[in-house]
């Protein structure tokens, strides 16, 4: 179920599930690029 179909479904328990899965594929995300940056930041300062 979507984020806003269990919105105007009203479905709370449909809302706090999405929500957390979201979220956690959003703190994956920001996790892989700060973890690229990094990898990218150190290489330049090897040279």
């Amino acid at each position: 179920m979507e984020l806003t179909e269990a919105i105007h479904a009203n479905d709370l328990e449909a809302v706090v599930i999405e929500a957390i899965q979201v979220s956690a594929v959003a703190h994956r995300m920001a996790r892989d690029l700060s973890h690229d940056q990094g990898m990218r930041n150190r290489s330049k300062g090897n040279k």
